[in-house]
């Protein structure tokens, strides 16, 4: 029997083929990978291992399986940082394009302008192919303006979406058929992907929804991080609008 210690792991075994080894297959592993010179210090086991030859790899030895396994590791870690270095880029573009919505939001004098402008830029950046923005208890002398609405604190859909309000944060996706015929209606169909971020002002709480049709189009993360910029934005710029 050779015991040999390497880093408090004890491993046991036997040159009586025989006897059973007394460490699983996930044992050697675990072992191997805490103590990759093993091999270096053991070079006469190299001798009795059998490995097999893949033709199709073109492998004749470990050191150059180890090779191949590197360079695949570093092909897919170059195309991991080409992406993430694209991704970069994308994000840049958007950021730069809500620096310009925000200056030509500021500057919008009515409610319809600066909807027309909110559904162009979010149309062209985010595939947003429906905007829709419902106002709860905010004083208005119609019931809707484009795709703004104006509804009762008390009403049907502020209920509906009550958690949500509750909870304060965006929601991606995941609503029922009843909530996304509320939302949309005769295009409900249409709908493959839905943002809901919730809005609040002083006097009235509203509901800021996108629905696009490509599937996916929404999730958390930088992406979202700008449509909540954007709708606490028209928050305030509606607020500015309503007391003129």
């Amino acid at each position: 029997m050779i015991i040999h210690c390497y880093k408090n792991i004890t491993l046991s075994y036997s040159y009586n083929n025989n006897k059973d080894t007394s460490l699983s297959a996930e044992g050697v592993l675990a072992f191997l990978t805490a103590n990759p010179d093993f091999f270096i210090h053991n070079e006469e086991l190299l001798k009795q291992l059998n490995i097999p030859h893949n033709p199709g790899l073109n492998i004749e030895s470990l050191m150059q399986r180890q090779v191949v396994l590197l360079r695949e590791e570093n092909r897919e870690l170059k195309k991991s940082i080409k992406q993430n270095e694209e991704l970069d880029k994308s994000f840049s573009h958007l950021r730069q394009h809500i620096y310009q919505f925000t200056l030509k939001l500021l500057e919008a004098e009515s409610i319809t302008d600066m909807y027309r402008l909110l559904c162009l830029s979010l149309g062209k950046w985010f595939s947003a192919h429906e905007v829709k923005i419902f106002l709860f208890n905010a004083e208005a002398e119609t019931d809707h303006i484009g795709g703004i609405y104006f509804l009762s604190d008390q009403s049907k859909l502020r209920f509906m979406f009550s958690e949500l309000f509750n909870f304060n944060k965006p929601l991606c996706d995941s609503l029922q058929t009843e909530h996304l015929d509320a939302l949309f209606k005769k295009d409900t169909l249409k709908i493959k992907s839905t943002l809901l971020v919730p809005m609040k002002q002083t006097d009235w709480s509203g509901l800021f929804v996108l629905g696009s049709t490509d599937k996916d189009q929404y999730s958390y993360g930088e992406e979202l991080n700008m449509l909540v910029f954007v709708s606490e934005l028209v928050s305030f710029k509606l607020q500015q609008l309503m007391e003129q």
